[in-house]
């Protein structure tokens, strides 16, 4: 009786434990962060997928270069003027040499940085069997925080792009984000 006793009580002691941070549905309960993304769910550019926030917009824009058109997908998602999260899809042109899409991590992040902009960190990451690299950069003087991954996988090249205020880097969603990202060609 005392050994059934104390199984109870152990078993109720787990279940405070486990339960007492879950919500009504099941999920934890989480603080309220300082980016202030809901309403996550996940959304697709050109096989490149991720859970985002919102809805996101959806653009396309064409820019004619020498080796013909290259194509750029984007779901841009504001939070508020201070937080943005987008997926792109970069289409090479048929005739760009294999060598010019070896140089897309090199472009992407010189483009990124621009005038400004101060590389903070960078490493090599993978999407399935795709390298790829993942950039952490400062920009307006320290003020602007971007957390980027690029991948480059035949004629393409994917981006999953995390643009916060200093004071609104909410890191949980950062990684939530960009660990999110789906090749549907893997």
């Amino acid at each position: 009786m005392r050994d059934q006793a104390l199984s109870v009580l152990l078993i109720w002691v787990f279940c405070l434990c486990v339960c007492c941070d879950r919500a009504q549905g099941g999920e934890p309960l989480r603080s309220p962060c300082l980016c202030g993304a809901t309403n996550w769910s996940r959304v697709s550019a050109g096989g490149f997928s991720a859970l985002m926030p919102m809805r996101p917009n959806s653009s396309v824009k064409t820019n004619h270069t020498e080796a013909g058109p290259a194509v750029v997908r984007t779901l841009k998602t504001q939070v508020s003027s201070a937080v943005t999260f987008a997926i792109l899809h970069h289409s090479f042109p048929a005739n760009s040499l294999e060598t010019d899409r070896g140089q897309s991590f090199v472009r992407g992040l010189k483009a990124t940085l621009g005038a400004d902009g101060r590389l903070r960190s960078e490493s090599v990451v993978r999407l399935g069997r795709y390298p790829g690299r993942q950039w952490r950069i400062e920009k307006s003087q320290g003020q602007t925080i971007i957390t980027m991954r690029s991948y480059v996988v035949g004629d393409t090249l994917y981006q999953a792009v995390c643009v916060m205020a200093k004071d609104k880097v909410c890191q949980r969603h950062v990684a939530e984000f960009l660990d999110s990202c789906r090749l549907r060609i893997q």
